[in-house]
């Protein structure tokens, strides 16, 4: 059930944001189209901040695990960017409409 309540939970979160003046969005996955590569969002060691215009380290990409005194390390698995053939679909496609039955 997770898909269904947390898209509602999503824009339930833009609407609040819109009410109070803020036009902004919440990025959305689309997961019936298949992904070629990792997204930027990812897979970027850096980014730069819409708002000051300065380059901050990534926090998805990399990120301290404080108690450990670690970094999280990156295991991008090959089939989350599987590129099918037509009329076909990815791994993650199947993975989760089983979720869903």
């Amino acid at each position: 059930t997770f898909p269904q309540w947390h898209r509602l939970f999503v824009v339930e979160v833009e609407d609040e944001l819109k009410s109070r003046g803020l036009e902004i969005g919440i990025p959305y996955w689309d997961w019936t189209r298949p992904n070629t590569a990792v997204p930027a969002l990812a897979n970027d060691e850096t980014y730069v901040d819409p708002l000051s215009g300065s380059t901050l380290p990534n926090p998805f990409y990399k990120a301290q695990i404080a108690f450990a005194g670690l970094e999280t390390e990156r295991d991008v698995q090959a089939e989350l960017t599987e590129s099918p053939q037509f009329g076909d679909h990815t791994s993650l496609f199947d993975g989760i409409l089983l979720a869903l039955e």
